[in-house]
Formats: C-alpha cells, sequence, structure tokens
C-alpha cells in the first residue's frame, strides 16, 4: 500500500494522484502525468505549510522529550481512573520513532514507559499536525501500537503483552469530529458482530 506525500492518506499502488488532496504521486522518482492542477500559489502555500509543520514538529519532539513536561501532561489530561493506577515517577522515554520516512512530515510521536497497574506499561503520543482531520487515524494508531508490542516481545521476552495508552495530539484547523474508538471504524457493530471486532480507544486532546 502506498501513503501520499503530501497528506498521508493510503492510495492503492496504481494511484496516479491523491483522491484526497490530489497531489500527483512519485513513482521511482518520476511524477505521474496526471498532473493536478492546483490554484496560483501553491507551490508558495505548501512550502509555507511545510515550515510550519517542520517547526510544530520540533516545538511537540523539544516539549515532550523532557519527562517533567510530559509529566504534566498527562496528569492533567488523562482520565482519573487510569491516572489512579498510573505511577508516573518512574517515567522513561524511549526514543524509537514508529513512523515511517512516508508520514513523519505529518507525525511526530514519543514513547514512555511507566508502571501502569503494578505491571510495566506504556503511555504513546502521536502528534498530528496536518491541517485537516484525518479519518483513518485510529488504523495507523493500531499500526504503531503492534510495532511497539513487537519490540517489547523482541527486547523482554514478556509472557503477557504490556498495556499500551494512546494518546493523539491533534492540531487541525477544524474540530476533531470523529469517534475516538477503534470499533467504530466497522460498518456492523451489532451485538452479534460485537466480539468479532478489535477494540480499543485513545486519549484525544484537540489543540
Amino acid at each position: 500500500m502506498a501513503f501520499c506525500k503530501n497528506c498521508g492518506t493510503s492510495l492503492d499502488d496504481k494511484a496516479k494522484f491523491c483522491i484526497e488532496c490530489g497531489n500527483a504521486i512519485i513513482k521511482n522518482g518520476k511524477k505521474s502525468d496526471n498532473k493536478f492542477k492546483g490554484s496560483p500559489g501553491e507551490d508558495f502555500v505548501s512550502k509555507k505549510e511545510s515550515l510550519v509543520k517542520n517547526s510544530h514538529d520540533k516545538l511537540f519532539k523539544d516539549t515532550f522529550r523532557v519527562p517533567t513536561n510530559a509529566k504534566s501532561f498527562m496528569k492533567n489530561y488523562l482520565p482519573e481512573n487510569v491516572l489512579g493506577v498510573t505511577d508516573l515517577e518512574p517515567l522513561e522515554i524511549s526514543k524509537d520513532s514508529f513512523i515511517g520516512n512516508d508520514l513523519q512530515e505529518f507525525y511526530s510521536d514519543m514513547l514512555y514507559k511507566a508502571d501502569i497497574n503494578g505491571s510495566s506499561g506504556y503511555i504513546y503520543f502521536l502528534f498530528e499536525h496536518k491541517s485537516y482531520y484525518k479519518k483513518w487515524i485510529h488504523l495507523q494508531l493500531l499500526e504503531y501500537m503492534i510495532k511497539i508490542w513487537r519490540q517489547d516481545i523482541k527486547n523482554n521476552n514478556p509472557e503477557k503483552l504490556p498495556v499500551i495508552i494512546p494518546l493523539v495530539l491533534y492540531h487541525g484547523r477544524g474540530k476533531w469530529k470523529a469517534d475516538i474508538r477503534f470499533s467504530s471504524l466497522f460498518m456492523d457493530k451489532s451485538e452479534e458482530m460485537k466480539e468479532f471486532l478489535p477494540e480499543f480507544k485513545f486519549v484525544l486532546y484537540d489543540l
């Protein structure tokens, strides 16, 4: 599966341009002949937005790589029932990023290891610094969580998988409008199908 480098949308491998933003898809170092005709000044706007995204990325990383800042944020925005069973004092930062090179323009992430309910667990920050809401962010979160679990299995060989608490920091132009539960992506959410649907939710902070 390919991804648009302009907006991060998942695309068919045969796509010549992005169905969401119209960006021409680069394949084998060459852009598609089907070029999207943008408005005058589009290149300038694109470069300006890129600079803004890079500054947001730096601000996010500079802020949340400091454990005291991360602790303060968690104490204010994690649900009370989660805080009640989470020990933030031995908070340990992991410097591994789980975002592929093709999406680093749109997302930043930070992983912390913490004691959750008496066991080792993780708190995962995902900062979305695109200009608009992305429909499939739940699926991207799941992909990153699986990468975290695989890394934990490789490094620690646990008997059970650790808990991961995902936090999404959204910095879009419009308000977040989607359900934060993974099961909301499915067409059939009936009681009969409920036990077959994977489920988790994330903590959302709408900047």
